[in-house]
């Protein structure tokens, strides 16, 4: 119980949580393949980044550069 939750704290302070949106959006942009027929794959961006957690999906979805 107490490694979860050691866990759990450390991944709540990691450093990619405190990126602001804007930087975040420019990474994500990165990510994008630039073949358009695999950015429909689940596996792949700007899908993958929707999976990740909730905060991510939000981000992702709200920024029409990845569509």
């Amino acid at each position: 119980h107490r490694r979860s939750q050691a866990a759990l704290a450390s991944a709540l302070c990691a450093p990619i949580r405190r990126l602001p949106i804007e930087i975040l959006c420019r990474i994500f942009y990165m990510c994008i393949p630039t073949n358009k027929i695999l950015r429909s794959k689940p596996s792949v961006a700007p899908l993958l980044l929707c999976r990740v957690c909730k905060v991510w999906k939000n981000i992702a979805t709200n920024d029409p550069a990845l569509w």
